[in-house]
C-alpha cells in the first residue's frame, strides 16, 4: 500500500509537470487511496451481505459458526485444509468460503500467502 502510495504521489507530480514530488501531491494521493479504498469495502461488504435465498444464508451463517469454533485466536491455518474439515463436517465449501470472506471483510480474519492461510483476528 505503501508502493501504491509512492506511485500515486509521482505520478500527480508527473501530470503537473514537477520535478519532484510536493506535499501536495502526496496529500492528494492519501485522499485518492483512502476514498477508492473506501468505496472497494462498502462495495464489497454491501456485495458480500446479499445472498441468493435465505437457505444459502442460514449455510452461511453455519459456515461461519463453525469457523469461529474452530479457530482459536490468533491461530493460524491452511484455508484448504479447513474447507476440507467443514466439508467433512456437512458444511458447504461454497458457503465455508463465503463465511470466510465475510470474516475477512470484517477484520474477523486475515489472509496470507495469496489466501491459503488465515488467522483469526477476533
Amino acid at each position: 500500500q505503501l508502493e501504491a502510495l509512492v506511485r500515486l504521489s509521482e505520478s500527480l507530480a508527473k501530470v503537473e509537470l514537477s520535478p519532484s514530488v510536493q506535499h501536495r501531491h502526496v496529500q492528494e494521493a492519501l485522499r485518492l487511496f483512502k476514498v477508492s479504498t473506501m468505496s472497494a469495502a462498502s462495495y464489497s461488504t454491501n456485495s458480500a451481505m446479499e445472498f441468493a435465498n435465505d437457505e444459502t444464508q442460514k449455510q452461511v451463517e453455519r459456515a461461519e459458526a463453525f469457523l469461529k469454533h474452530r479457530l482459536p485466536l490468533h491461530s493460524k491455518v491452511n484455508t484448504n485444509r479447513i474447507v476440507e474439515e467443514a466439508t467433512h463436517q456437512h458444511y458447504s465449501a461454497p458457503a465455508v468460503r463465503k463465511a470466510m470472506g465475510i470474516m475477512v471483510i470484517r477484520n474477523q480474519l486475515r489472509e496470507y500467502n495469496h489466501g491459503r492461510l488465515v488467522e483469526r483476528l477476533r
